[in-house]
């Protein structure tokens, strides 16, 4: 899973700064450590330094500051820049920001008052989630490197959520082009009207996204596991007949286990292994072993079945 996530963490990364690489050729270059033909040298650098970074996140246990911010930002700038010297340091000349009229702070000690500023504020709040999108949000506005201040600011936010002990935000790509568009739609809004409005919305429904994703992958590994050991396994159409039967085991002191569509239990009580039965089907092919057993009258009900699919 950490695997699996670090890939989606890089992938996203790299697709919102303007990366055209395919899943496939991240995956072939985060392997061999090398541009694949016809990738740009400079989208294979981005995807190396990301894929570093990330590692890099998980292994330390890092504070959420200035210092930290600008030991991410070696990592992900490293050999991408025109000038080696920004490479975590202040940008020593203006940039801009594309797709909007917003102009940042040229370098200088203004910019330096206002980046610690940012970390000042973010120390005064207390909810982790807060505390994340505030540092996302103004670490992009500020624009205090001469590139890579968005990767940046999502490496930073991810950790805040780590160092607060929440689950950090991963974007997941389902060739949804709309994820990245948002992504940007959000941050402009921000940038010009200070509105963290659409931002919130994002993050919610990512973060949404995100913890199915890890359920149902959970669930997933939960069935792999339990498929290697001596249990039956029954494909449900609804989660709620699962948890019925389950219930119904637990009763008569039978071994199983509900896993969300599915329910798995002895082989010895089953003598079919039909799977995607109807909930009426699952009834029936367990109740002649559980009837034998001594039921309350509240789950004899459960076998008073009236799906005929």
């Amino acid at each position: 899973m950490v695997n699996k996530l670090g890939f989606e963490f890089v992938y996203t990364s790299a697709k919102i700064e303007g990366s055209t690489v395919s899943r496939k050729d991240t995956s072939i270059i985060l392997d061999t450590g090398t541009a694949t033909s016809g990738i740009p040298i400079n989208d294979a650098v981005m995807i190396l330094n990301l894929d570093q970074a990330y590692k890099y996140i998980l292994k330390n246990n890092l504070i959420p500051d200035l210092h930290t911010m600008n030991e991410v930002h070696v990592l992900l700038a490293s050999g991408l820049l025109k000038n080696p010297r920004d490479v975590g340091e202040m940008k020593t000349r203006d940039n801009w920001v594309n797709g909007c009229n917003y102009h940042p702070l040229p370098p200088g000690s203004v910019l330096r008052t206002e980046i610690e500023n940012v970390f000042s504020i973010y120390k005064t709040l207390k909810d982790p989630f807060d505390r994340a999108l505030y540092l996302h949000n103004n670490i992009a506005y500020m624009q205090y490197f001469a590139d890579c201040n968005k990767r940046t600011s999502r490496c930073m936010q991810f950790i805040s959520m780590k160092y607060d002990n929440v689950m950090p935000l991963m974007l997941l790509d389902k060739d949804d082009k709309s994820l990245y568009e948002k992504y940007i739609d959000a941050l402009v809004e921000y940038y010009t009207t200070g509105s963290y409005e659409k931002s919130k919305r994002y993050f919610i429904d990512n973060y949404i996204t995100m913890g199915n994703f890890i359920k149902n992958s959970e669930i997933n590994q939960d069935l792999d596991k339990y498929i290697q050991h001596p249990y039956m396994v029954i494909s449900c159409q609804d989660p709620k007949t699962c948890e019925q039967l389950s219930s119904i085991a637990k009763e008569v002191g039978i071994r199983s286990k509900a896993l969300k569509h599915y329910f798995l239990v002895e082989p010895e009580i089953l003598k079919v292994s039909q799977i995607n039965l109807s909930a009426c089907q699952v009834y029936e092919s367990i109740k002649h072993f559980f009837i034998k057993r001594e039921l309350s009258e509240q789950n004899k009900k459960l076998f008073l079945c009236t799906d005929n699919k």
